[in-house]
């Protein structure tokens, strides 16, 4: 199976001992889209504490982006791709 992320590509081989990245990218990107959901819901002028639940969620989502990144790095390194 070929994975694609970041412009890499990678072959995974069905191996499940190193999940692939996209779980986590899409566990990133459904996060920060609630937190901008919710921002349309919840904002107030001249309140700072609504983008509270949004910068958390940001700091969340750059985490398993990191991850995903460490993933794929390890995948490339590991089928001689990288």
């Amino acid at each position: 199976m070929i994975c694609r992320w970041a412009g890499c590509a990678a072959i995974c081989r069905g191996d499940e001992s190193k999940p692939v990245s996209a779980d986590l990218l899409t566990a990133a990107i459904d996060g920060e889209a609630a937190a901008l959901r919710g921002l349309v819901t919840s904002w107030r002028p001249y309140a700072a504490d609504v983008y509270r639940p949004l910068d958390r969620e940001r700091s969340q989502a750059a985490t398993l982006r990191r991850q995903a990144d460490r993933r794929t790095q390890e995948t490339l390194a590991r089928f001689g791709g990288g």
